[in-house]
């Protein structure tokens, strides 16, 4: 009777929370290019094009694994998925590009 109880284990919560950034942590770093600052440099085939709601949902999902942290102190605001600034950069340099030109964009009737 007593394997049915479920006990939660606050290990066990972190081992998971972990795995999950980690998993999160790989498909980040494949949209990532080698060098963001200098877009003209990169080479295409080392990264992943990935559209701008998937990376938007992505980032989504790194915030819901902050939430799910329950650290008692004081550095748990100082923990960063890796990659996360980087594509946080990226997703607000794309958001900022297509506000500059909507207008030629959405004019567009070509599709």
């Amino acid at each position: 009777e007593g394997a049915r109880i479920p006990v939660d284990m606050e290990c066990m919560k972190l081992l998971q929370i972990e795995i999950d950034a980690r998993n999160w942590t790989i498909k980040a770093k494949s949209w990532i290019p080698d060098n963001l600052n200098s877009p003209e440099e990169n080479d295409k085939s080392s990264f992943k094009r990935g559209k701008i709601d998937d990376v938007g949902d992505h980032l989504e999902r790194a915030s819901s694994l902050h939430d799910r942290i329950r650290f008692k102190c004081k550095n748990q605001d100082d923990w960063v998925l890796d990659g996360e600034d980087d594509l946080t950069k990226m997703y607000e340099m794309a958001e900022s590009w297509l506000e500059k030109y909507d207008e030629y964009i959405s004019g567009d009737n070509r599709r």
